[in-house]
């Protein structure tokens, strides 16, 4: 019995016939595999490290409008405090202002941090 040859490798047909029909199969796992990932990732919720989340906190109490106008001056700010979860003091030399954060769930699917809201909820400025 003479067997069919084809021209890649020099395999006979019959074995290019059963990897073909071997990779097509694979290429359908690896779909399916990929697809289940995709799903299991979308409902998964980001979360940071506690040093990268602290600062994000950190750096929108200091970018907030809220705060910078409660201030109402050019005041350098002396420091910036946690004085309760999710309570911020910043401190100026003339001004002492209380801002809550709060935390804003992105819309699904997306996925990463929330959004901080940053509110003030005292203001306590005088003249030196």
């Amino acid at each position: 019995m003479k067997e069919e040859f084809d021209a890649i490798d020099g395999l006979p047909k019959q074995v290019l016939s059963v990897v073909i029909t071997w990779e097509a199969n694979m290429a359908k796992k690896m779909h399916l595999s990929v697809l289940f990932l995709g799903i299991s990732t979308v409902a998964a919720v980001a979360a940071l490290p506690p040093t990268a989340e602290s600062l994000r906190i950190l750096a929108a109490v200091a970018g907030s409008a809220h705060v910078a106008q409660a201030f109402g001056s050019a005041d350098h700010v002396k420091s910036i405090t946690e004085s309760s979860p999710d309570v911020f003091v910043v401190e100026s030399e003339k001004c002492r202002v209380q801002a809550e954060v709060s935390f804003v769930p992105l819309p699904r699917p997306m996925v990463g941090p929330s959004k901080i809201k940053v509110k003030v909820t005292e203001s306590d400025c005088h003249e030196q």
